[in-house]
């Protein structure tokens, strides 16, 4: 799987439509507009050799890419690892770093349930029925493939439907925390 079906994948499933992709040769990058709620967003991919390091340059080279083409949200696909002040440019610049993914789609597993970013509606019926916090329901790391897939972030609720033999539909909530050990 290429890194544009990857990034087209995530979008898929963080609801956006894709519009138009194009490749830019100058500054081998990808544009990728795409539609949410009606909102055209820009996004722009970049793809680096498996065996390089992510580092500052290299974030922060494509958030002048990002500035210059006016997109909201940038994709760092490749290498095998980043450096810790690569992660805090890229987390402050809205630069999402895809180092050492899966090169499948982990949701295409039928023993992987649906996730998806829980609306406020939905999970506050759950902490008023059961009188507890966010931060009381089970967790989930901010570093699970299916977090990254699905774009949560840090204090997200998730919302993960499984499907059950004796219940029919199980829907679960967990609290998305950081990741210590990254």
């Amino acid at each position: 799987m290429s890194s544009e079906e990857k990034i087209v994948g995530f979008l898929k499933l963080r609801g956006y439509e894709v519009k138009e992709i194009e490749e830019k040769k100058e500054g081998n990058y990808r544009l990728i507009r795409a539609v949410k709620n009606g909102e055209e967003n820009v996004f722009i991919i970049r793809s680096y050799d498996s065996q390089k390091v992510i580092g500052t340059a290299l974030v922060r080279n494509l958030k002048e890419i990002m500035d210059e083409k006016g997109a909201s949200k940038g994709f760092l696909v490749g290498g095998k690892r980043s450096t810790p002040k690569a992660r805090e440019i890229a987390l402050e610049s809205n630069i999402e770093l895809i180092v050492d993914y899966p090169i499948l789609n982990i949701f295409d597993h039928y023993l992987v349930p649906k996730h998806e970013i829980a609306q406020p509606e939905e999970y506050e019926k759950i902490l008023k029925k059961y009188n507890i916090k966010k931060e009381d329901l089970p967790k989930i790391k901010v570093s699970d493939p299916a977090i990254k897939a699905i774009g949560g972030n840090v204090g997200d609720i998730v919302k993960i439907t499984r499907d059950s033999k004796t219940a029919g539909k199980t829907v679960i909530f967990r609290y998305v925390i950081e990741d210590t050990a990254q």
